[in-house]
């Protein structure tokens, strides 16, 4: 997910620095079965290069960037800012 697409793919939004998001993502029909005991992990990060395009953190098209900006990505949590990650469960048994 490019969060400029966050609300609609026809009208991008750019993010603004220091502002609180709120960001849903819909996985669609994922399973993993995890033995008892076990630990994920969600990692936030702003590129997936070389696997995806490069990001270049701005609104111009990825590939016509000629400078990209670093971005710094942060989830807060706390009593004011909770933030939660809702996996569902299934019992096979």
């Amino acid at each position: 997910l490019r969060c400029r697409y966050r609300n609609s793919w026809s009208e991008p939004e750019p993010l603004k620095p220091g502002e609180l998001t709120a960001i849903k993502l819909r996985l669609g029909q994922i399973g993993c079965r995890f033995p008892a005991g076990s630990r994920i992990g969600l990692m936030i990060t702003s590129s997936d290069f070389p696997r995806i395009l490069p990001h270049p953190n701005s609104m111009a098209p990825t590939w016509r960037e000629k400078k990209p900006v670093v971005a710094r990505n942060a989830v807060l949590h706390g009593p004011a800012t909770p933030s939660c990650l809702s996996l569902p469960v299934v019992d096979l048994d």
